[in-house]
């Protein structure tokens, strides 16, 4: 009987000691976790930050099959290569001896292992007392005592990534034309090849740009939404036009449902798209794209002419009633980007032709 006793004491003695331990280390790795650097503070490859909320985390990143090491914000305990924000992009790390860290001007800064300098935020109206702070929304913030503002944040030095909360500006009122830049490759974070924000000139529209050219656009705003993007739900739903203290205007958005993670992205494929997290799937799905389909390419046919997706078989761009492809030979080629041309000149084309051939035959 005693025997029984003890034993069931000592079952009870190892549960308790069990679940204080597990208690113990749960609590001690959140105590540990930290969401800033201040001043004096080394963060060393290997190392990361969390935001307080477990959103977001901060730290040394590669890719697949690769020795370049590069610093990101990415999804926190959330699996796949969601990396929203890349700093040394252009300027990856060959080993893991990196470290991020204060420097004496109040910068935040990127260290190799040799302690050389590759990248820095930058910024003005720095002090040696200056500490960054990652916060729950993914924005990266640096803020000095006795300035008013934040002297830098990632949110307004974006990647490829915009997350509810960043401000987008219209008409350049942050004197930036291109606001998010792609990717090269899938797996190269280095600056790609198209870029995306909100077109400067006219009525607000997103577009997005593969060089200088226009590849896509998303119809101009009109109060509620974008008008020609074709959304599968309604989560394109939530951008809203702002003026800020001086009057410059700018894009935000927010989520109909505060808790659900969505982010927009301008891929290396020339491809602007909207993801949203499944938390039951454990996956990321795809609620928007843009170009939804090859007639929404900007200027896929050029001019009078007209895409249609239905002619199947057939090539989608044809010329309209009166008109003729302005190359035949690019437009058997799939190439219809000079258009179509008039097959009846109108009359002041007749007369301005015949009139430059006069002036050239008087010359002669």
């Amino acid at each position: 009987m005693a025997f029984i006793m003890i034993t069931t004491y000592q079952r009870l003695v190892f549960v308790f000691l069990f679940s204080f331990l597990c208690f113990y280390t749960v609590f001690s790795s959140s105590a540990t976790s930290r969401n800033r650097i201040t001043r004096g503070d080394l963060i060393r490859d290997g190392e990361t930050l969390v935001s307080d909320g477990l959103n977001f985390e901060m730290g040394f990143f590669t890719m697949d099959n690769s020795s370049s090491r590069y610093v990101g914000i990415w999804y926190y305990n959330i699996p796949g290569p969601a990396v929203i924000w890349v700093a040394n992009r252009d300027k990856p790390i060959k080993d893991k001896g990196g470290a991020i860290t204060i420097a004496r001007d109040g910068n935040l800064v990127i260290l190799d292992g040799g302690k050389n300098q590759v990248w820095s935020s930058n910024a003005f109206n720095t002090r040696n007392d200056s500490e960054a702070v990652l916060h729950d929304d993914g924005n990266l913030v640096l803020s000095s005592s006795g300035v008013e503002k934040e002297v830098w944040q990632s949110f307004e030095n974006p990647t490829d990534t915009y997350l509810p909360g960043m401000k987008v500006p219209v008409n350049g009122a942050i004197g930036k034309k291109y606001i998010f830049t792609s990717w090269k490759s899938a797996t190269d974070p280095s600056l790609g090849n198209y870029t995306m924000g909100v077109d400067p000139e006219g009525l607000p529209q997103i577009v997005v740009w593969g060089g200088e050219k226009r590849r896509w656009r998303s119809g101009y705003w009109d109060g509620r939404m974008f008008t020609g993007v074709y959304m599968t739900g309604n989560y394109f739903y939530g951008f809203t036009l702002n003026r800020d203290d001086k009057g410059h205007r700018y894009f935000i958005y927010n989520p109909l449902n505060s808790s659900d993670k969505v982010r927009f992205q301008v891929g290396w494929d020339g491809y602007e798209k909207e993801f949203k997290w499944n938390e039951g799937e454990k996956h990321w799905v795809e609620t928007q794209q843009g170009p939804h389909n090859e007639c929404e390419v900007y200027n896929k046919c050029g001019s009078f002419a007209a895409c249609d997706l239905s002619t199947s078989g057939s090539p989608i761009c044809s010329c309209i009633q009166g008109f003729q492809p302005k190359h035949r030979d690019q437009s058997a080629k799939g190439n219809w980007s000079s258009g179509c041309d008039r097959m009846t000149p109108l009359k002041a084309e007749r007369n301005t032709s015949s009139g430059a051939q006069r002036i050239v035959r008087a010359i002669v």
